[in-house]
C-alpha cells in the first residue's frame, strides 16, 4: 500500500510539473515544428537575404510561437515571425513593408492634386 501511495504521488507530481511547463514554455515537439516551419518560410520568402533566427518563445495567450529574426542587408534589421497552431505565419517585416507602401501610395495620390 505504501509503495502504491509513493508511485501515485510521484505520478501526480510529474503530471503537475509537466502541465505547468507545457503551459508556460510550450510543447517541445511543437516548438521544433514551429522552428522548422519558420526556417522553411524564411528560405522561401527571403531566399536572397542573410537571415538568422535569434530566439524562439512560446506566447501563452496567443498559443503560438514567436521568433526573433535578424536580417543582414546593407543595414541590419530584425523582425518577428509568429507561427500559429494551424501553421500560419505572421511576418512583421512584410507588414511594415506593406504599411510603408500604402503610405507612399497615399502620398503620391495627394501629390497628384497639386
Amino acid at each position: 500500500m505504501r509503495q502504491f501511495l509513493g508511485v501515485f504521488t510521484a505520478l501526480i507530481l510529474i503530471t503537475t510539473i509537466s502541465f505547468l511547463y507545457f503551459s508556460f514554455m510550450g510543447n517541445p515537439i511543437e516548438k521544433m515544428k514551429a522552428n522548422q516551419r519558420a526556417k522553411d518560410y524564411l528560405s522561401t520568402e527571403y531566399e536572397h537575404a542573410d537571415v538568422t533566427v535569434e530566439k524562439i518563445k512560446y506566447a501563452r495567450q496567443q498559443k503560438s510561437f514567436t521568433l526573433k529574426v535578424n536580417m543582414r542587408r546593407p543595414e541590419s534589421t530584425s523582425f518577428i515571425l509568429e507561427i500559429k497552431e494551424d501553421g500560419s505565419v505572421n511576418d512583421t517585416y512584410r507588414g511594415r513593408q506593406l504599411q510603408n507602401l500604402s503610405y507612399e501610395l497615399e502620398l503620391l495620390g495627394s501629390m497628384q492634386d497639386f
